[in-house]
């Protein structure tokens, strides 16, 4: 899984755009097996005023965030923006993370629970 991201500026706005893209095979089955995790951001960033309350599902995640400064701060803006990737990024990881270890605790459950079984045939000496 990858989260792509795209950072654009028209009149002291910082706009990010976040979306998670090529989830693997092993990740999409952890999904449809335990369900897609929650991502929670809950920040303030202070130069730009911008609160973020992130609370999405990573199976269908798709963010836009605006990050408004000024001519004197814009630099200082853009580094939030910057700061808020990186943020978003850690929270992914972190549930991401949680899924697929628990995911592979139920494939190893899973294979426990299947197997064969000789049956006797009648043939055999008890």
């Amino acid at each position: 899984m990858k989260l792509k991201y795209t950072k654009s500026i028209s009149e002291s706005t910082v706009t990010v755009n976040l979306n998670l893209t090529s989830m693997t095979a092993r990740e999409k089955k952890a999904v449809r097996v335990l369900g897609a995790p929650i991502v929670v951001l809950e920040k303030d960033y202070e130069v730009s005023g911008t609160s973020v309350a992130l609370n999405n599902a990573v199976d269908n995640f798709m963010i836009e965030t605006e990050f408004t400064g000024t001519i004197e701060n814009i630099s200082d803006v853009l580094d939030e923006a910057n700061t808020y990737v990186n943020d978003v990024y850690e929270a992914v990881n972190e549930v991401m993370l949680e899924l697929m270890t628990n995911y592979k605790q139920v494939e190893r459950i899973v294979e426990e629970q299947s197997g064969e079984m000789e049956i006797r045939d009648g043939e055999q000496a008890e």
